[in-house]
């Protein structure tokens, strides 16, 4: 078994798609737009006392991808240019919220998270809260160093 990643081609899926007579196609995100969707996702929570404690324009998430995603495509198939994100606030929600879905899909950008992935998470916060809790204690990280306030995950 090989430890090599092969990323000979950097082809990106595409779907194609109509919105009344007009082309369009639908790109997986790329690294920029994948981070420009966390950061809203991230930007949206209300934080309290160092913990969320509601939401606010969460919903932009998923029209600011979609836009990032979305590109028009001329009578020929020639692309020009993404769409706008208030092209895409402007579509009936049954339409974008289809194309932010397969957006996500096609990007792997999840939402959700598998039994396992979670207590792996879990697992890593509670190392990082014991190794937080010995330099409170103690005044030094886990190797002994009092110098450092990071903890590395």
């Amino acid at each position: 078994m090989s430890n090599e990643f092969d990323f000979s081609s950097l082809e990106l899926i595409e779907v194609p798609v109509k919105i009344k007579d007009k082309s369009y196609v639908l790109r997986e995100a790329s690294e920029d737009a994948s981070a420009k969707y966390r950061n809203k996702q991230i930007e949206s929570t209300i934080m309290v006392d160092g913990k969320p404690s509601g939401i606010r324009g969460l919903a932009d998430a998923g029209a600011l991808l979609v836009a990032s995603c979305l590109w028009v495509r001329d009578e020929k198939g020639a692309e020009t240019g993404q769409v706008p994100l208030s092209f895409v606030k402007a579509l009936p929600y049954r339409i974008s919220k289809k194309l932010f879905e397969k957006a996500k899909e096609i990007s792997e950008l999840k939402d959700t998270f598998s039994r396992e992935e979670l207590l792996k998470q879990k697992e890593d916060i509670d190392r990082q809260l014991r190794e937080l809790t010995i330099k409170e204690e103690t005044g030094k990280d886990v190797l002994g160093n009092g110098s450092s306030d990071m903890v590395v995950g």
